[in-house]
């Protein structure tokens, strides 16, 4: 199954070499918010991922990746604490 990954925006505007603050501009938005929605800080929204693949000149599939998927509980990391003999 695949999901939305905003580090592929980041990835993406890189590739096509422009600055936050070019695609900011070219997007109507601040740069402090295309930077959130690559961190993942702040949602993109279904209709903007088109704008950012025009942007960007990919597919807007290029922005999902292959969610792997576990069956099992994912297991917290725990202390090992030796008792003395």
């Amino acid at each position: 199954m695949k999901s939305f990954d905003p580090g592929q925006l980041r990835l993406a505007r890189r590739n096509a070499k422009l600055t936050l603050r070019e695609a900011a501009k070219a997007l109507f938005l601040s740069v402090s918010c295309v930077t959130e929605k690559e961190n993942g800080c702040v949602r993109v929204f279904a209709d903007e991922l088109p704008a950012f693949a025009r942007l960007y000149n990919v597919g807007v599939e290029d922005f999902f990746v292959e969610k792997i998927s576990h069956s099992f509980r994912q297991l917290r990391p725990t202390r090992l604490i030796l008792k003395p003999d």
